[in-house]
C-alpha cells in the first residue's frame, strides 16, 4: 500500500454534503477502529527478550515499525524502541470510547493491560512511575531511558508532568489503591517547601518514598519569592487536577485544599490593574528573564512569573472551570477563577487586528517589538518572543467560560475566534441562531468539541452538520494508512492523537447515545530527551525531531 494512500473507510470523507447521521456515525466509528487495529496489531511491544502489553509511542508510517529515539554519547549511537505510558491517556480514552460504541472489548482491554503493566512493573522507589516528559520504557531492552539515561551509569530518572492531565479515572477503576498511592506520591514528590509551595516539576523517580504530604502550616506568603524550584503552571495545573480528583474520590479534605492553595498561588500573580497572570509564582536566581532583557525594560518587573503565556493560561483556565464543575458547591473558588483568566485574557491580551496574542507581560506591556540585546533563554541576541494564535481551542474554552458565568464578553471571543477561524458565525447573541460554515475548512478536534456544545445549548441541526464536515475534513487530510497524523505528508504518527476521541464523540452525539465518552481535557503530551544528533547541545522534544517530518512534495 503506498504511503500517501488513505483507507477505504475514510476514502469519501471530502464529500459536500454529510449523509444520513446514522450512516455518518458509523463512518466515524469504523475510522477510529481502524486506527485502534493499527495499534493493536503493530503498536504493542514485540520487541526484546521480554515482550509486554505496553504501547510504543508512534509508527513509522511507511514500515508500520516502532518510533525509535537516537541517542549519541562519546561517538556511539544507541537506539530506543520508547514507550511513554503517561503520554497515551488520550489514547486510553479512545480505546475504551471505542469499546463503549462498538460492544468489542479488545480495546478497552489492551489499555488496561498496559496500564495494569506499568502499576505492576514500572514504579520507582519514590512511587512515581518511569514515564512523562523526560523518562520513557525502552522495550527493546526493558530499561527507563530519558534525558539522564547515559550506557553504563545508574543515574536517578526524572519524573516530569506537563499538562498531561492523565485518565484518572480509568487508573481508579483498574486499581484504586495503588492509583491514590501514585497520587500521593505525585504531590509528595514534586512539592519542596509546604510553607509557600515551593515546587518544581521534576521529581526523582528513585528518591525517597516518605516525603511529607499535605503539610501544615501554610502561612501563604507572597508569591515571586526566591524559590529552589521552577512553579510552571503546567505542573501545578496537573497537581491541581490530581488533589481535587483525590478529594473526589477518597473524600480527605487536605488533598482538595492542597489544590486550592495551589490554584491560588497562580491567582496572586495577576497583575492588579490587568487581572493577567504570569506562568511561575517563584523565581530561581537568576530569573532567566530578568537576566535577559530586565535592562531593556527600566520600569517594569521583568521576570519569568510576569510574561503573559497565552496558552498555557488558556488550559490552566479550562481545567479550572472542569474541576469546579465537578465539584459544585465547593468549587466555586475554582470556577471563578477560571472566568477571571479567561475574561483578563479578552480584555487585556488579545489583539483584535492580528487576531492573535502578542507577546506581552503581565502589566499589559506589549513585546512585540522587543529586539533582545544578549543571549539567554529565551533566545539569540536579535531574536523576538514570539504570541499565540488563537485557534479553535481558545473558541472553546471561551465557550465553556460562558457556560460557567453567562458572560458575554466570552461568547463574543468565542464567536469571535470561530468566525476568523472560518467556522462561521455561533450567533450575535446566545439567543440568536448560529449561521456557520457548512463547507468550512477547519480541521481541528476543538472545532467539534465547540460545536457539540452548541448544540447541546441551541439544539441547532447545522451545529451537527457542520461538525461532520470537520470531522470530514480531519478524515480527508489526517489520515494515512488508518493512522492519524497532522500533516498528509507526515513519516511518523504517534499513537496518542486527539482527532480519534473527537470523532466518537460526534459519533455518539449523531447516534442520540448516552454512553460516557471520556472528555478530552486539553490536556497534551511531551517526551523530551537528549541528543538525538551529535551536535545537540541539550535535550530535544519529539515532536521537533521526529514527528513534525515530511515526505517531500
Amino acid at each position: 500500500m503506498a504511503i500517501d494512500q488513505v483507507s477505504r473507510v475514510t476514502s469519501t470523507a471530502s464529500s459536500s454534503q454529510p449523509s444520513h447521521p446514522s450512516n455518518q456515525a458509523d463512518r466515524y466509528i469504523q475510522a477510529v477502529q481502524a486506527f485502534a487495529d493499527q495499534v493493536l496489531r503493530y503498536g504493542l511491544d514485540r520487541y526484546g527478550a521480554k515482550q509486554t502489553p505496553l504501547i510504543v509511542d508512534g509508527l513509522k508510517i511507511e514500515s508500520l515499525r516502532p518510533v525509535e529515539w537516537s541517542f549519541y554519547d562519546s561517538g556511539r549511537e544507541y537506539r530506543w524502541i520508547y514507550s511513554d505510558q503517561l503520554s497515551q491517556h488520550i489514547l486510553f480514552r479512545t480505546l475504551e470510547g471505542l469499546s463503549l460504541l462498538t460492544g468489542q472489548n479488545q480495546y478497552v482491554n489492551t489499555a488496561a493491560a498496559a496500564l495494569r503493566y506499568a502499576f505492576d512493573n514500572l514504579q520507582g522507589r519514590s512511587g512515581l512511575y518511569y514515564w512523562g516528559g523526560h523518562t520513557a520504557w525502552d522495550v527493546a531492552n526493558d530499561y527507563w531511558v530519558g534525558l539522564r539515561w547515559q550506557p553504563g551509569t545508574k543515574a536517578n530518572p526524572i519524573h516530569e508532568m506537563k499538562f498531561h492531565l492523565p485518565y484518572y479515572d480509568f487508573m481508579w477503576r483498574q486499581d484504586a489503591k495503588v492509583t491514590q498511592r501514585y497520587l500521593e506520591r505525585f504531590w509528595a514528590g514534586h512539592i519542596g517547601n509546604w510553607t509557600n509551595l515551593d515546587m518544581d516539576r521534576h521529581a526523582e523517580i528513585n528518591g525517597p518514598p516518605d516525603r511529607p504530604l499535605w503539610v501544615e502550616p501554610y502561612p501563604e506568603p507572597p508569591v515571586f519569592f526566591d524559590g529552589q524550584g521552577l512553579t510552571f503552571r503546567n505542573i501545578g495545573t496537573d497537581l491541581i487536577y490530581a488533589g481535587v480528583f483525590l478529594h473526589l474520590r477518597t473524600g480527605k479534605q487536605e488533598p482538595l485544599t492542597w489544590a486550592i492553595h495551589m490554584a491560588n498561588r497562580f491567582v496572586q500573580t495577576r497583575d492588579p490593574k490587568t487581572g493577567l497572570g504570569g506562568f511561575q509564582y517563584s523565581c530561581r536566581q537568576p530569573d532567566r528573564a530578568m537576566e535577559q532583557f530586565g535592562a531593556q525594560l527600566p520600569g517594569h518587573r521583568v521576570l519569568e512569573g510576569t510574561i503573559v503565556c497565552p496558552t498555557p493560561t488558556r488550559m490552566f483556565a479550562g481545567m479550572l472551570l472542569r474541576l469546579g464543575a465537578m465539584l459544585g458547591d465547593k468549587g466555586a473558588v475554582l470556577t471563578k477563577w477560571g472566568i477571571e483568566e479567561l475574561v483578563a485574557l479578552v480584555r487585556n491580551a488579545y489583539d483584535e487586528r492580528t487576531k492573535s496574542f502578542p507577546p506581552m507581560l503581565t502589566d499589559g506591556t506589549n513585546l512585540s517589538d522587543l529586539v533582545f540585546e544578549k543571549e539567554g533563554y529565551y533566545g539569540r541576541a536579535g531574536g523576538r518572543l514570539s504570541g499565540d494564535e488563537a485557534d479553535m481551542s481558545f473558541a472553546r474554552v471561551y465557550l465553556q467560560g460562558w457556560v460557567a458565568s453567562g458572560d458575554e464578553q466570552l461568547w463574543r471571543a468565542a464567536r469571535g475566534v470561530a468566525m476568523t477561524c472560518g467556522l462561521g458565525d455561533i450567533g450575535a447573541t446566545p439567543k440568536d441562531a448560529p449561521r456557520l460554515n457548512l463547507q468550512t475548512m477547519v480541521d481541528e478536534s476543538s472545532a467539534i468539541y465547540l460545536l457539540l456544545e452548541l448544540n447541546r445549548l441551541t439544539g441547532h441541526k447545522d451545529c451537527l452538520l457542520a461538525a461532520q464536515r470537520v470531522a470530514d475534513n480531519i478524515l480527508s487530510r489526517q489520515v494515512v494508512r488508518n493512522l492519524f497524523v497532522s500533516d498528509r505528508r507526515s513519516l511518523y504518527a504517534q499513537l496518542n492523537p486527539r482527532q480519534p476521541l473527537a470523532l466518537l464523540h460526534l459519533a455518539a452525539a449523531l447516534r442520540g447515545r448516552n454512553e460516557q465518552i471520556a472528555d478530552d481535557l486539553d490536556g497534551r503530551r511531551a517526551f523530551l530527551a537528549a541528543k538525538t544528533r551529535p551536535t545537540d547541545l541539550h535535550y530535544i522534544h519529539d515532536f521537533r525531531r521526529i514527528y513534525s517530518q515530511l515526505r517531500p512534495e
